[in-house]
This record gives C-alpha cells, sequence and structure tokens, in this order.
C-alpha cells in the first residue's frame, strides 16, 4: 500500500457526497416551474391555481436550499482534505442561495441555476486538479475492492 492510499480512501465519502449535490442541481432545471410569469404574459388564475403555484413554489425553494446545504458540506469536506476550496464552488453556492430566493417571491430562477451548474461544473474541474495535484494521479489498483465497483455517481 502507498502513503497516497489512505488519502484515497478519505476521499470516496467525499466523492459519494459530490455525486448527489451535483446530480440533484442537474435535475433542477424543472425547479421554478411554478414561479410567476411577467405581468400578462398569463391569464388571472383561479385561486386553486394560485393555492398549487404557491405549493409548488415553496416545495422547488425547500429543494434548491437542501442543494445548497449539500453543496455546503461538500465544500466543508474538500476544504478539509485539500486545504482549499474551489473558488467555483463559492460562486456556486451565491448563485444557488439567489435561485432560492427567487423561487421564494415566486420569481423566475432559472438565470441563477444556470450559473449555479455552470460553476459547479467549474468547481468539479477546480476540485479534481488541486486533489490531483496533492495526491497524484490515479495508480493501478488503487480502486481495487473499493467501492464495490460504482462509479462516483453510485452507478454501477
Amino acid at each position: 500500500m502507498t502513503p497516497i492510499r489512505p488519502r484515497r480512501q478519505a476521499m470516496q465519502p467525499l466523492a459519494r457526497l459530490a455525486a448527489p449535490c451535483l446530480l440533484g442541481l442537474l435535475a433542477l432545471a424543472p425547479l421554478g416551474a411554478g414561479a410567476q410569469a411577467p405581468p400578462g404574459a398569463r391569464p388571472p388564475a383561479s385561486a386553486e391555481e394560485e393555492a398549487r403555484g404557491r405549493a409548488e413554489r415553496e416545495q422547488d425553494a425547500r429543494r434548491q436550499r437542501a442543494l445548497r446545504r449539500a453543496l455546503g458540506e461538500l465544500m466543508q469536506q474538500v476544504g478539509d482534505l485539500t486545504g482549499e476550496v474551489p473558488e467555483a464552488l463559492g460562486r456556486a453556492d451565491q448563485a444557488m442561495r439567489e435561485a432560492h430566493e427567487a423561487l421564494r417571491l415566486g420569481r423566475d430562477p432559472r438565470d441563477a441555476q444556470q450559473r449555479a451548474l455552470r460553476a459547479l461544473q467549474e468547481g468539479g474541474r477546480q476540485m479534481a486538479q488541486s486533489m490531483q495535484r496533492q495526491f497524484g494521479p490515479p495508480q493501478p489498483g488503487d480502486d481495487e475492492g473499493e467501492g464495490e465497483g460504482d462509479d462516483v455517481a453510485g452507478d454501477p
């Protein structure tokens, strides 16, 4: 076993936390379906439709907040492991905060969500580069018997 191997093993929980966060954010596209359209863009809604739209916005805002918390946990673990947090993850956090606020207020969150996705993609690249600088490239056999053959997203 090389001295790097324990660090690589320590990164496995980090990768397992990152995957749901990133996958959840990729699923954000439908969020905000209940967001209000600009005035005059749609006919007046019935009280029932308005209540349903409000409930959808509240649910979307809760999901957005939960994803942002997961990103915060990921950032904390990356910082603990590598000593640095990719700046793009900070941008993603800010964009997610803005998307949550938009959802909470019934505004269109898609711009903020798209910025969050782009920042997360860049943050993932920065995180991989940082880990590679610190721990070196993967060595043959490093993953043998670990993770039961799952990839980062947890898919077999």
